[in-house]
């Protein structure tokens, strides 16, 4: 009895301390400013990676199907910076998708997206 009893409690024990392998945490978030401004305008993606050994690449992309960019980051596993900021310049008016992607050995681990709308400064919008 005693040793079920000391069982029990390190089930429980170990439940309470929860599970390195088990994580509600979104492996890549961040945040994309400004969303909406005048153009040509500089665009900021800021990357938030949990570490893992898997981390190979973060890959950025702006696309408003007008215009097209991209950055590609090479990660390091868990010696990856947790946090990487890329800033695309001077981009024109237009309506963009913007696409972050963490891949790992076996291909994508994770990603998030934003849009950004760059008005022209008359008003207009290019992307019309």
């Amino acid at each position: 009895m005693r040793t079920l009893g000391a069982r029990l409690a390190l089930c429980v024990l170990m439940l309470s301390a929860g599970s390195p392998l088990v994580s509600s945490a979104p492996v890549v978030t961040g945040r994309v400013w400004p969303s909406a401004g005048v153009a040509p305008s500089d665009v900021a993606v800021e990357a938030y990676v949990q570490p893992d050994e898997d981390n190979r690449e973060l890959s950025i992309i702006v696309d408003s199907g007008a215009f097209y960019a991209s950055s590609s980051i090479s990660l390091n596993g868990t010696q990856a910076a947790r946090s990487t900021r890329v800033v695309f310049r001077m981009l024109p008016a237009g309506r963009y998708d913007v696409r972050v992607t963490l891949r790992g050995a076996s291909g994508p681990r994770g990603s998030f997206e934003r849009t950004v709308q760059l008005v022209a400064p008359n008003g207009a919008d290019a992307s019309m």
